[in-house]
């Protein structure tokens, strides 16, 4: 997050209403504050809604996320019932086959020698550079890249390693695995969760909690127009966004973070029936380390999660791909993931413009600078471009910061 809150004022603005004000929001409320949510849309949550369709659940913006201490807790006091996946497996596509490994055992031993013993150099041309040089090319290749794809929507080539991965990126004179290791040390165990009923469960309670201090429909354009002598003020709009409410305040701010960029976001929920259920794969899901690829990769939502289809002989997948990706080719590379013959049932296709923030050289820029708005406390901003991508990371990190007052 950037900025800081102002502990003496005990009111507190939040503009918008996605899942990072709702976050906001609820543990400022907890904390005591005197929240007011002003949201220009008609409804809140931003891109996550849960969709029951004849064939069954069809989830927008997040699938799943990791049970972090805040997340889990806060579910628990809203009545948000959470449930673990039922295998961790996971998947890689390649040749136009689904394998556990898309690297020889011989590459992976080199890679993991590399990221044990090399220790980190000055400056990294990105994120592909950053891998190449601690693992192998052909690791960060067929792996990590598909990682990134996976969680970005691009390659490895448009990442800066620093934000876009800080649990691999050495801060000091120490190799990768020992940096990784001293990482996840210190954070709690955590496990692969989804609300029950999908995310917009999560998003009703939260609004249901908030119901007195959330005002729809209500559009705010001019900062200057809202009473910050006695409100701290939070802005969790996208960035682009962000950069036009502080024009006027910091142009500095305002032009960088009209710089960072987003990916946009194709994605199929799709129910079918498979000739040999028997086969069908168990885990999380599949990641593409196919080149050029249309298909980014795979969730396997209902051998995953339980409800998530509406008839037991059927499966229901969620496929992200490129973009302008046609439903054909989406089915014949999902085939081929899953390793046999099936028969389409129902395929919902939905696109995301400015789905999810690239973790770049100009995001970083934002997350390193001392702007002059942040100067006088009371001012922050908070979203999916200052923190992290994950749902819970996020409630996370605006937990820990808002319980000490």
């Amino acid at each position: 997050m950037l900025g800081q809150i102002d502990p003496t004022k005990k009111k507190c603005i939040v503009i918008g209403a996605g899942i990072n004000g709702l976050f906001t929001a609820y543990f400022l409320k907890k904390q005591g504050f005197d929240v007011t949510v002003y949201e220009s849309s008609m409804r809140t949550g931003g891109l996550i809604n849960t969709e029951m369709t004849s064939y069954g659940m069809c989830q927008h913006g997040p699938h799943l996320t990791r049970s972090t201490p805040a997340f889990v807790q806060m579910c628990s006091d809203l009545n948000v019932e959470l449930e673990n996946a039922q295998s961790n497996k996971r998947f890689f596509y390649k040749n136009h086959k689904r394998k556990t490994y898309p690297v020889s055992m011989v590459e992976l031993i080199k890679a993991y020698a590399k990221a044990k013993f090399r220790l980190p150099k000055e400056e990294y041309l990105h994120a592909k550079d950053f891998f190449d040089y601690h693992t192998t090319p052909k690791v960060s290749q067929n792996i990590l890249n598909a990682i990134g794809l996976g969680i970005y929507g691009v390659d490895l080539h448009q990442l800066d390693p620093e934000i876009a991965f800080p649990k691999f990126f050495p801060t000091e004179a120490i190799s990768l695995l020992h940096h990784y290791k001293k990482t996840i040390a210190r954070e709690p165990k955590s496990r692969v969760v989804t609300p029950v009923h999908g995310f917009l469960d999560l998003v009703n309670a939260l609004s249901h909690f908030l119901q007195e201090n959330i005002f729809l429909n209500t559009p705010i354009d001019d900062l200057t127009t809202l009473d910050l002598e006695d409100n701290n003020l939070i802005l969790t709009t996208p960035s682009y966004i962000t950069s036009e409410l502080v024009t006027n305040l910091d142009e500095n701010l305002s032009r960088d973070l009209a710089q960072v960029s987003y990916s946009d976001l194709q994605v199929s929920t799709i129910s079918f029936k498979a000739n040999v259920p028997k086969r069908i794969p168990r885990g999380i899901g599949i990641l593409s380390s196919q080149k050029q690829s249309p298909v980014l990769g795979s969730l396997f939502s209902s051998t995953t999660f339980h409800n998530r289809s509406m008839y037991d002989d059927s499966e229901v997948f969620s496929v992200m791909s490129v973009v302008g990706t046609d439903k054909e080719t989406i089915e014949q590379i999902l085939r081929q993931m899953i390793g046999q013959s099936i028969t389409i049932n129902h395929h919902v296709l939905n696109t995301y413009k400015r789905g999810i923030p690239i973790y770049n050289r100009a995001l970083k820029k934002v997350l390193q600078t001392n702007y002059s708005w942040f100067s006088t406390k009371g001012r922050m901003i908070f979203g999916n471009y200052t923190a992290t991508a994950s749902v819970s990371q996020g409630c996370q990190e605006i937990s820990d910061y808002l319980v000490q007052f």
